[in-house]
């Protein structure tokens, strides 16, 4: 195959290492996570862990919406191929 063949490997590990793209921006940057932390720190303040309305619908899907956001919805998968 000609993507296996040593040349188009090797030019293509070169043109990477020219091209210093630096980080993959995979999801949030770091501003936006920091921003969405923020929001579940405040969220977090007025509604203190432990209070009487922390766990009403209203606060814990404000909550949901922003640790989606922050960490995403899918699962975290153990080596054995299993949610954790």
């Amino acid at each position: 195959m000609l993507g296996d063949h040593p040349l188009i490997v090797k030019m293509f590990a070169t043109l990477g290492r020219r091209s210093d793209e630096g980080d993959l921006m995979i999801g949030n940057t770091p501003q936006e996570r920091t921003s969405i932390q923020a929001q579940i720190d405040k969220l977090n303040a007025e509604v203190p862990v432990g209070s009487r309305d922390y766990t009403s619908r209203g606060h814990q899907d404000k909550l949901q919406k922003l640790y989606e956001q922050l960490h995403g919805r899918n699962p975290i998968v153990g080596s054995e191929g299993r949610a954790a």
